[in-house]
Formats: C-alpha cells, sequence, structure tokens
C-alpha cells in the first residue's frame, strides 16, 4: 500500500509540471549560465582569458588568466630572448614541444636535469627545487595563482637551460634568484607561516623543502623527519643553531675540521645578520651548512656534498665583511713539447684548488697558444696543456662544473718560454 501511494502521489506531481517551460530559450540560457558559473568556480585553470574579477576584495585585481596562458606566454617570451642573445647556440626545440603540449591543453611539467643531459651539484640544486615547484602544484598553486606559478616554471627551466648551455654564472644566478623568489612567495601564500620573523621564515622554507626531498626521493625518513623538526621549530621562531659535529658520524677527518672552522664563522655572521638587510642569506647558510654535514656523514655522493657546500660558501662569501672577491691568477709552467707536470707546478694547482673550494670559486682554465709556427699545431698542443692542468683541478676536488676552458693568443710582450704554460684564474 505505501509503494502504491507514493507511485500515485510521484504521478500527481509529474501532472503538475509544465514541461513547455524547459522547451524555452531563457531556460537553456538560465541553464548555460549556471554551467559556466560553476566551472569557473570548481576549475578555474580553465577559465577564459577575459574572465571578469571577483567583487569585494578581488575587485581590483587585473582579470583572470590561466595557468595555460600564462605559461604559453612566459615561455615564448624567455625563447625569443634567448635566441636574440644567443642565436644558433639557444637549443628552443624543448621550449616548442612544451608550447605544443599546451596546444593541446596538457600542462607540462618542469624539465627534469636528466632530460638536459645535467650532472653534478647543479642538476642536484635544479632537481630539488623542480620537486618543490611540484608540491606546490600539488597543492593547486597553478589553479590559484596562474602567473606566479607560470613564473617560477619558466624561471626554473631558464635556470636548468642555461647551467646545461655553460652559459655565465651571472646569467645562471639570475635564473636562479628568479625561481626562489618566485617559489617562495608560492609557499609564503599556500603554507602561511606563525613568524614574520624573515630569518625563521626562511630557515623554516629550506629545513621544510629539503626534507621533503630527503623522504620523497631519497626515501631517508630518519633524517626527513629531523630536518622537518626543524622547520616546524623555525616556524615557531625557536632558537636553532647550527648542527653540532658531535651528533653526525662518519665524516672524515679532514672535512670535519673545515666543517669545525666553517661552524665558528658561521656562528659570528649569524650574531650579526639574523635580523637586518641579510637576515635572508644567513638563513640560507645556516640551512645550507646543516645539509653539507648531513651529506658528508652519510658519505654522500661528491655531486651532492659539492652542492651544499657551495651553496654555503656562497652564502657565506655575501655576509662576511672584508671577504676579497678580487679574482686570482695562478701560471702552470709546462716543459718544452711536454705534458708532464712537474712536481712544483702540481704543488702550484693543490694551492690553486684548495682556494677554489675554499671561496667556492670559478675557475678558468686559460690554454696560452704560442703564435709563431703552425697555428693548428701550437692551438692543438696549448689545448692538451690545458686538459692536464683541468684533470688536475679535479682530482684535487674541484668540480667539473666549475671550470671553464678557454684559449687565447700569447701576448706580443710575452717570450717563448713564458707562454708553454696554463693561466688558472679564481673569480
Amino acid at each position: 500500500m505505501k509503494v502504491a501511494g507514493a507511485m500515485n502521489f510521484t504521478a500527481k506531481l509529474l501532472r503538475g509540471v509544465r514541461w513547455e517551460r524547459f522547451l524555452r530559450a531563457r531556460f537553456w540560457g538560465a541553464a548555460l549560465s549556471a554551467t559556466i558559473l560553476v566551472q569557473l568556480v570548481v576549475n578555474p585553470a580553465e577559465a577564459p582569458s577575459g574572465a571578469a574579477p571577483k567583487a569585494g576584495a578581488d575587485a581590483g585585481r587585473p582579470p583572470y588568466v590561466s595557468f595555460s596562458a600564462q605559461l604559453r606566454e612566459a615561455y615564448a617570451e624567455f625563447a625569443r630572448r634567448e635566441a636574440a642573445m644567443h642565436g644558433p647556440d639557444f637549443d628552443g626545440a624543448p621550449f616548442a614541444q612544451n608550447l605544443k603540449l599546451l596546444d593541446e591543453r596538457i600542462w607540462p611539467k618542469p624539465m627534469s636535469p636528466a632530460a638536459l643531459r645535467l650532472d653534478g651539484a647543479a642538476a642536484i640544486a635544479i632537481d630539488e627545487g623542480r620537486l618543490r615547484l611540484l608540491r606546490l602544484y600539488d597543492l593547486a598553486a597553478r589553479e590559484a595563482y596562474p602567473r606566479q606559478s607560470a613564473g617560477a616554471q619558466t624561471a626554473l627551466e631558464c635556470w636548468a637551460t642555461r647551467a646545461a648551455a655553460r652559459r655565465d654564472h651571472g646569467a645562471i644566478a639570475e635564473c636562479e634568484r628568479q625561481f626562489f623568489a618566485a617559489v617562495v612567495a608560492l609557499e609564503d601564500w599556500l603554507l602561511p607561516l606563525r613568524t614574520a620573523d624573515p630569518f625563521h621564515r626562511r630557515l623554516a622554507r629550506e629545513y621544510l623543502a629539503y626534507a621533503h626531498y630527503k623522504a620523497a626521493v631519497e626515501g631517508d625518513q630518519i633524517d626527513a623527519r629531523h630536518f622537518a623538526d626543524k622547520g616546524l621549530r623555525a616556524a615557531e621562531a625557536q632558537p636553532l643553531e647550527p648542527e653540532e659535529l658531535a651528533r653526525w658520524f662518519g665524516v672524515e677527518r679532514g672535512e670535519a675540521r673545515d666543517l669545525s672552522v666553517w661552524r665558528i664563522r658561521l656562528g659570528t655572521v649569524l650574531e650579526k645578520h639574523r635580523a637586518g638587510a641579510r637576515a635572508v642569506t644567513a638563513a640560507i647558510a645556516l640551512a645550507r651548512y646543516d645539509c653539507w654535514i648531513e651529506r658528508a656523514a652519510e658519505r654522500a655522493g661528491a655531486a651532492h656534498a659539492d652542492k651544499c657546500r657551495g651553496e654555503f660558501i656562497d652564502a657565506m662569501r655575501r655576509l662576511e665583511e672584508g671577504v676579497s672577491a678580487e679574482s686570482e691568477r695562478v701560471e702552470v709552467r709546462f716543459d718544452y713539447d711536454r705534458l708532464a707536470l712537474a712536481p712544483a707546478e702540481r704543488e702550484k694547482i693543490a694551492r690553486a684548488a684548495r682556494n677554489a673550494l675554499e671561496r667556492n670559486a670559478i675557475v678558468s682554465v686559460a690554454a696560452v697558444a704560442w703564435p709563431k709556427g703552425h697555428a693548428e699545431v701550437e692551438a692543438r698542443h696549448a689545448w692538451r696543456r690545458a686538459e692536464s692542468v683541468v684533470d688536475a683541478l679535479r682530482g684535487q676536488g674541484v668540480s667539473a662544473e666549475r671550470i671553464r676552458v678557454l684559449q687565447r693568443p700569447a701576448l706580443a710582450a710575452e717570450t717563448a718560454p713564458g707562454v708553454r704554460r696554463v693561466d688558472i684564474v679564481l673569480e
């Protein structure tokens, strides 16, 4: 009886509906408008370029432009600029492929360093940045902040592209700075912290990002938890000091001595720069020192240790006052028609390598070619002498990505014995 009653009620309800209303244009126009409105709210990444800004607090913002449109524009501008600067030396194929994906309504992921045949410390740094950006994408950065997300991805790929092409160090650093400015801004919006102190806020960002990398890429949950805990303490503006060597086992004696000396110097600059204009650089220095000591303790690969150590020293050079930034030149001489290095010349190279590691310097190795005789033969001999010096520098721990090899002709005032040499310049 209950079922029959329900069916009778439903039939009466349906007979009372005026079905002709659903055939009118007004109904379908209202339905279409409602569908578009829901789409804009639920999936703003596919909003049309001219979508109107929200009323109220968002009324002063520019019109919404989707991530795809922003990324397409940023890619095209970057490719135009690089092609104008470097001509045929710029490989625009990866960006053309990404633009094709955007035309197919597919969001291209940031290129991995391996795809650009990058290795060494630079590749690790870029890969850490890539994972950091992908984590923000998982938190809907592309949908909520499309312009900033597109800027971060383009800056990351600019960094990777210029590093792979061995561009000028300043040009590479420019893209790196742009990337971190964009990604930290996104983190501040999507993962707000309690502290407003620049030192602790940036320190928390670096610790938490490194913890995520350790867990997601390396599966090192123990050290990931350690650095995540430090990140959370920094977010609460709790006092944090550089890692103690006594806590970490397995650090080799020579590296432990370097870490001890650097820890004293780091403590001095932290006291001076925890607050002020260099607070962010001080936070980066502290985070990278802890990264270096952790990598040294776990006997990580040379590239991982070089990455943390190099970034730490770069930050310290910006923090320490009175540190000379002048270039240093070392002349390595060869006997006539010989490629073998004499013991005294090897000692010169060893000292230059120690200074380069101490300063995390870019090392230019210049082969000096004797202008008399057969030009091609002299140039080939000069290049082989330079390769001998490069091998010796690498044997002393200088990474290949920080070595630049070039060749120059001898100057008019230089004599024949003086030009059978290679100049090492620390920048």
